[in-house]
């Protein structure tokens, strides 16, 4: 999910999530930037759009020099929107466009998953 467009050595990652009133989730999404800092050897924060903190404009604030942001939001609308506006030296488009059809890996996983928690539903 990570581009590598605009991105520069060093640069730090500055994913943004929704965010959520559920601290599980919130903890899923500060795990993921985890990873990332470790799968790309550079510093990853995690700002949210909403329900959660630090919000995304407090984590863009606190690097002072150029930002690249991976969007998070699947398609256009008011997390978009929130996202843009928190500011960005580079931003990637959403993953979903209504002008294009959804990306064949995104189906896929989303079909996966399904029919992980459908399996799981039928053996409890």
């Amino acid at each position: 999910m990570w581009t590598s467009r605009g991105r520069r050595p060093g640069h730090p990652a500055r994913p943004c999530p929704a965010g959520s009133s559920d601290a599980r989730a919130v903890a899923d999404c500060r795990d993921v930037g985890r990873r990332l800092a470790q799968r790309i050897g550079r510093p990853v924060a995690v700002g949210f759009i909403s329900a959660a903190r630090p919000a995304q404009p407090d984590a863009i604030a606190r690097h002072v020099s150029r930002v690249v942001r991976r969007e998070l939001p699947a398609r256009p609308g008011t997390f978009h929107d929130r996202a843009v506006a928190a500011g960005a030296t580079v931003m990637t488009a959403p993953l979903l466009r209504p002008d294009a059809p959804p990306p064949t890996a995104l189906v896929e996983l989303v079909l996966d998953r399904f029919a992980a928690a459908r399996a799981l539903s039928r053996a409890a």
